[in-house]
């Protein structure tokens, strides 16, 4: 599911970026008890790709103080699998 991701940084905010097995990328951010999760066809790390649309994501209030990154990737494998039954692939 997730072939490889690279945590930007742990506090305030929380934010990592990686790649799904299948192409696709992700963005996540926990700041301030939100969390915002971004699936995308494009890498969004780095300048080239900043204006990027997600073609779905999920935010979310969580009541913690901190997001370590194995919570951090269970939550994106969850907004996958989501993602993965919504039939969004039939569209593209």
């Amino acid at each position: 599911m997730i072939k490889n991701y690279l945590v930007d940084t742990r506090t305030h905010p929380f934010q990592a970026n990686g790649e799904f097995d299948d192409g696709r990328y992700f963005h996540i951010r926990f700041r301030n008890s939100s969390l915002f999760i971004g699936i995308y066809e494009v890498p969004v790390y780095g300048i080239q790709n900043m204006g990027a649309r997600a073609i779905y994501s999920e935010s979310k209030t969580l009541l913690l103080e901190s997001l370590s990154d194995v919570d951090a990737i269970s939550h994106v494998s969850y907004c996958y699998k989501r993602f993965k039954t919504t039939g969004m692939e039939e569209e593209e």
